[in-house]
């Protein structure tokens, strides 16, 4: 019996330890704001869906759905197409 209620105690924990993990995981994914031009329109997206408003970064810098990026300071940074900003405020340019 205690056999019993030992190997379910670790079924459960494995199980929501890879729930955990996993959430995580996509938060990561999730982080990035890129700017892609599609005709004469510049447009921010997020995993290939277009965003329809402005947003707060963790940094607490302002990314504009037109790709405009405020910080803190006040000073304002266009981002140019391809470039992607994570939630640090990081640019990350492309290759």
């Amino acid at each position: 019996m205690k056999k019993l209620f030992f190997c379910l105690f670790a079924c459960i924990l494995i199980s929501s330890a890879n729930a955990q993990s996993a959430k995580s995981k996509k938060r990561v994914s999730d982080a990035y704001y890129c700017l892609t031009v599609k005709g004469d329109v510049q447009l921010l997206v997020q995993n290939g869906k277009e965003v329809t408003e402005d947003i707060k970064l963790k940094s607490g810098d302002r990314l504009s759905i037109e790709g405009r990026r405020r910080k803190t300071d006040g000073t304002e940074i266009k981002l140019k197409e391809g470039e992607c900003v994570n939630q640090n405020g990081d640019v990350i340019k492309p290759n």
